[in-house]
């Protein structure tokens, strides 16, 4: 997953590769979420541990 809070860098060592299928389902959920938001608005996301979602 890229890193795509203000926080991260885009480095190496913020890369988690999953399989696409995951990616998609991860970064859909979280777009589910959001949708509507205003733009600038700020937001706490945590992550589970992989394979709790």
């Amino acid at each position: 997953m890229f890193p795509v809070f203000a926080e991260s860098s885009f480095s190496a060592e913020n890369m988690h590769p999953l399989p696409a299928a995951e990616h998609f389902t991860r970064s859909g959920r979280l777009h589910r979420q959001i949708q509507g938001l205003p733009d600038g608005v700020q937001v706490a996301v945590s992550a589970a541990k992989r394979g709790a979602c």
